[in-house]
């Protein structure tokens, strides 16, 4: 004897002898709502089931099994979700996703990644946690104490999903509905996305910016290596030398690049203080967290913040056009190629 519970069978009712013939096919699903769960201390009590995962079901049909072939292109599966004016939301994949630390990571452990989407024979599943892309983690690189990883949660409204397989793209709507339970007015919530969204856009910014600072520094430092034994290369040695301080200035200021482990950062190791990528990454944390507009002292903050990641971005130029187009002019003078940014 015991009690099961059915979640969603929407698709069971939907299918037919026309859709089982279809190689592909992605069923409309049941509109969700906008809800924020509570964690307890004392949850998970004898007797009790478990909630239905939060989000939108999206359940789709393949006639096949997506299997890899020996010699052949993987053939991947993707659901893209757009909003209302046509902005990617996110995007779910076949194709697994490396995980950015080990399993025996003293902040993060990670078990073995697992497709987002599942490419069996037969019906499918997957849910949309209702929310955005997160902002780009910095590689070998310790945020705390929030993660930036999760994206912020998406509007109530009409949202379009496209399931792509080798370049035939299968539609449906659907439907993100507000917690009836809110307080918080259609305002105040769209002022809390925004926000969210703009922090993320500035932790994307800085990403980008390390990646190309290390770029240069490990090119840098690959150049004068291999020409420590050339008594021609003095001067591509100083300006190497220059290139890579510079850029390390750089990568400590926007993140605490000697960390070792996430209390690092709050313990002030590497020059002291909280850098600017966790600075934004807690920020965003905060408001995205609640349903709140931004306070008055976030927006500041958040200000201050971009004004400092318009400087950072304003020294990387500085370093483009003026350190490493003196060590460029070196290696060009001594036959060597030239530095290749990503």
């Amino acid at each position: 004897r015991g009690i099961w519970i059915l979640d969603d069978i929407s698709a069971l009712r939907a299918f037919t002898a026309e859709i089982k013939k279809e190689p592909v096919h992605l069923f409309a699903p049941r509109a969700a709502h906008r809800f924020r769960l509570d964690s307890r201390w004392d949850r998970n009590r004898e007797g009790e089931a478990k909630n239905a995962p939060l989000g939108l079901v999206v359940t789709y049909w393949l006639k096949d099994e997506i299997k890899e072939k020996p010699g052949e292109a993987q053939r991947p599966l993707k659901l893209e979700i757009f909003d209302a004016q046509g902005q990617l939301v996110r995007t779910l994949s076949s194709v697994v996703k490396p995980n950015r630390y080990a399993p025996d990571d003293a902040d993060e452990p990670e078990e073995a990644a697992e497709p987002e989407l599942t490419t069996e024979a037969g019906i499918n599943r997957v849910q949309w946690d209702l929310r955005y892309e997160g902002a780009k983690r910095l590689q070998n690189a310790k945020v705390f104490p929030a993660k930036p990883d999760g994206g912020p949660l998406v509007l109530p409204g009409q949202y379009t999903l496209k399931l792509t397989l080798e370049g035939k793209t299968y539609a449906a709507t659907g439907t993100v509905l507000a917690d009836p339970r809110s307080p918080v007015t259609p305002e105040q919530l769209q002022q809390n996305v925004a926000f969210a969204l703009q922090a993320r856009a500035a932790l994307d910014h800085l990403h980008v910016d390390v990646e190309e600072v290390r770029a240069i520094r490990a090119q840098a430092e690959d150049l004068k290596g291999r020409t420590d034994n050339l008594p021609a290369a003095k001067a591509l040695h100083e300006a190497a030398e220059a290139v890579a301080r510079r850029g390390e200035q750089l990568e400590r200021r926007i993140y605490n690049a000697q960390a070792e482990v996430g209390y690092d950062v709050l313990a002030g190791r590497d020059d002291g203080g909280v850098k600017l990528y966790p600075q934004i990454s807690n920020l965003y944390a905060e408001v995205g967290g609640s349903d709140r507009a931004p306070t008055q002292g976030q927006s500041e903050q958040l200000a201050e913040n971009l004004a400092e990641l318009k400087l950072v971005e304003d020294q990387l130029g500085a370093l483009r056009t003026e350190d490493l187009a003196r060590l460029e002019e070196q290696a060009k003078a001594l036959g060597l190629p030239r530095v290749i940014l990503p």
